[in-house]
């Protein structure tokens, strides 16, 4: 029942990273982070126009991660377990429309959907979570990363099939764009930010993946801001582990981010 005027979607990068509670106190707007786990930009889809059902924002961010793009078979134990939140009409054609044979495959077939999990859990890769604190779907995390794993980090991840994922983004930011057209929402796309010693270790790849984005973004006549490579510096102690930042990161990127909004008032 309540009514939102900033909405975030993306994955549980984005729930980590923007808090409510600092862009409502900078805005004094109220806004709402409806990241979730793993999040495919086809579900990003689907969850808009859910929301649009229910909600008239002013303002849909929208986090472009690679892993959420990236071309083939998605991460359906998340996109299922989310789904639960969709109406029975958007989840069908969530499942059906936008995953085809393969969703309905998985949605069928529950144990299909799950098998990452097990395969961890038979690896023993199972680790202890950090302590959580959620906010308006804002995940507060107070744990900072450790020095061993900061010296360890990789580079960030890049497409596998570059074309297809190209493809999907153009196809999929566009169907975003043009919903948010229709509600009359401004849509603003970001990147959320990594720690710094993985931009290091491949700055230029890095460079070239936020130029790629920019570059459909624009095709699209969206705007596109890559917090990586805004004047605001990030520690690798931002962070909590090796891609989701912990509470003091989120502040600087809320902050960041609100900075964005107003300016594009």
């Amino acid at each position: 029942n309540e009514k939102y005027d900033v909405i975030i979607l993306g994955s549980s990068r984005v729930y980590n990273a923007y808090n409510p509670k600092v862009i409502d106190s900078v805005l004094h707007v109220n806004s709402l982070n409806m990241g979730t786990g793993s999040q495919n930009i086809i579900e990003s889809y689907y969850l808009l126009k859910e929301i649009f059902e229910h909600q008239q924002p002013k303002f849909l961010v929208f986090d472009l991660f690679s892993r959420s793009i990236e071309y083939g078979s998605p991460d359906y134990s998340h996109i299922l377990s989310n789904a639960d939140f969709l109406s029975t009409k958007n989840k069908s054609d969530l499942i059906v429309n936008g995953f085809g044979g393969d969703g309905i495959m998985n949605f069928t077939f529950p144990l299909l959907k799950y098998k990452t999990y097990f395969t961890n859990l038979l690896q023993k890769k199972v680790s202890k979570q950090p302590e959580k604190k959620w906010y308006k779907g804002y995940c507060e995390v107070p744990t900072i990363i450790n020095a061993d794993v900061v010296e360890k980090l990789v580079p960030t991840v890049k497409f596998k099939q570059k074309e297809k994922a190209i493809k999907k983004l153009d196809f999929y930011l566009k169907k975003i764009r043009d919903l948010c057209k229709e509600n009359n929402t401004t849509l603003i796309s970001i990147r959320t930010p990594y720690p710094p010693m993985r931009l290091e270790k491949d700055i230029l790849g890095d460079q070239q993946l936020s130029t790629l984005f920019d570059s459909v973004a624009k095709n699209l006549q969206v705007h596109f801001y890559d917090f990586n490579y805004l004047p605001n510096e990030y520690s690798n102690f931002d962070f909590f582990d090796f891609h989701h930042m912990n509470h003091i990161g989120a502040q600087k990127a809320s902050i960041v981010l609100s900075e964005i909004i107003l300016k594009e008032k």
